[in-house]
């Protein structure tokens, strides 16, 4: 009698054979779309499967080369890793078959020895049209962008990381959505990116700066997203005007330091977030180890800039539909600090602001660490006349939200729940009341970091 267990174990091979000769009995086109969705790496690895596979990967329209691919090479030596990795980029290219590439994704941050090979990579992707690009060069070492790349007139979506443009004329005429990370561009620069992309909708800027003015008058443009803008130290003008007049989405996020960004003309936003966060000019210059003594003086004439930018803000936003305001409206991080500001001008300011077509308010109060504590108190009456003044002057209100973001640390421990107890219903006593709609929501939120 013959071993079941054999006549198993075969009888299963035979399954598994079947099933691949299903697989391989699709279209070439249909497969190919199959493997274009996968990292490149493992779409190369089909190769070995079978004569009916061997060529397939040479097909595929996206070419994904990111930091997953370098743990294909399991080597100690991260010199040899990268090597290896460079090599596999080259063998893939160089069996390329396809006449397009829709996505080409190319991850270059360990490769800052290979500045000419990265080039030379980029010229392929453009050679085939490539729709979909992406990349990340290395922090240390920032390249520079052929000229052929700069000149990609079939790019639609861009997402470049610490890249250099130098004196390349950009014709980028079809591009809709561009995303830069970790750049410094002048005025001139950034004017010639603008001009070379007739066509933008979307634009993120993320750790990005040197440029004092953002002028965007195409009426395509739609969204902008600003992020911990970039600004050098030897740079003494530090502002940023910001003109967008047909901008609909803007949202405006993280560190911005001490830079003062004004909004010139915004007014058709639908929807706007600022949440960004700015800290007196002692905190900043202790944070960059600048131990240079700021006077009291000096102090208040930083606090007094702000102040005004925060009611040009207001003035400028008061066309939106949904509004956003982050905590740097009603307290600066003035940890080595003891500046109090008078909200009595602001007040009186912002209530000659109408905001005809406000519909949802989100505040989002960033309490550091204890709500008992002298500056949080002082911050939380600010938090109060700000949002009793948007409450009063937004008169078609449908949604009011306060998020109170605190951080928990072993002493706040016992009096966290109280602190938000006492928070929330003083708060809720003082803003309920000024509604200007009856019908609005009134929702409170609590957000809790842990050390």
């Amino acid at each position: 009698m013959i071993n079941p267990p054999l006549l198993k174990r075969e009888k299963l091979s035979v399954t598994e054979i079947e099933t691949l000769d299903r697989i391989s009995q699709l279209p070439d086109a249909l497969l190919v779309q199959i493997l274009s969705l996968l990292p490149t790496k493992d779409a190369f690895t089909t190769c070995l499967l079978s004569k009916r596979w061997h060529f397939l990967w040479t097909f595929v329209y996206n070419l994904i080369f990111t930091q997953e691919s370098y743990r294909v090479f399991y080597e100690p030596n991260c010199s040899l890793k990268i090597e290896k990795f460079v090599s596999f980029v080259n063998h893939v290219l160089n069996g390329f078959v396809s006449s397009k590439i829709t996505k080409f994704e190319l991850d270059g941050t360990q490769l800052f020895n290979y500045t000419s090979q990265i080039k030379r990579w980029l010229s392929f992707a453009v050679e085939r049209e490539v729709k979909h690009a992406v990349f990340l060069s290395s922090y240390t070492h920032a390249c520079v962008l052929p000229e052929s790349f700069c000149n990609c007139s079939s790019l639609i979506t861009l997402y470049l990381r610490q890249c250099c443009f130098n004196d390349a004329v950009i014709v980028w005429k079809f591009l809709k959505s561009l995303k830069l990370e970790s750049v410094i561009l002048k005025d001139d620069e950034i004017l010639n990116l603008l001009s070379g992309c007739p066509a933008l909708e979307t634009m993120e800027l993320d750790d990005v700066g040197g440029f004092h003015c953002l002028k965007i008058n195409s009426s395509k443009f739609k969204r902008l997203n600003l992020k911990n803008h970039r600004l050098p130290h030897d740079i003494s003008d530090r502002s940023l005007e910001i003109y967008a007049p047909y901008l609909e989405h803007l949202e405006i996020s993280g560190d911005l330091g001490d830079l003062q960004c004004r909004l010139v003309d915004v007014s058709s936003l639908v929807n706007a977030k600022v949440t960004f966060y700015i800290s007196c000019i002692k905190h900043i210059r202790h944070e960059r180890k600048e131990f240079i003594s700021v006077d009291d003086y000096s102090c208040h004439d930083y606090h007094q800039s702000f102040s005004v930018l925060a009611r040009d803000y207001l003035q400028k936003l008061s066309c939106a539909t949904e509004l956003t305001i982050g905590s740097w409206f009603t307290e600066l991080d003035n940890y080595f600090c003891d500046f109090e500001e008078n909200n009595t001008d602001l007040q009186s300011w912002i209530s000659s602001i109408v905001f005809p077509n406000l519909k949802n308010i989100t505040i989002v109060n960033s309490i550091l660490v204890c709500l008992n504590r002298q500056k949080r108190k002082q911050g939380f009456r600010r938090l109060v006349k700000l949002s009793q003044l948007l409450l009063k002057n937004a008169t078609i209100l449908k949604k009011f939200l306060v998020i109170s973001k605190s951080r928990m640390c072993k002493k706040c421990k016992k009096c966290l729940t109280n602190c938000w107890c006492n928070f929330f219903s003083g708060l809720f006593d003082k803003l309920y009341p000024s509604r200007s709609s009856t019908n609005a929501k009134f929702i409170l939120q609590a957000q809790v970091f842990r050390d």
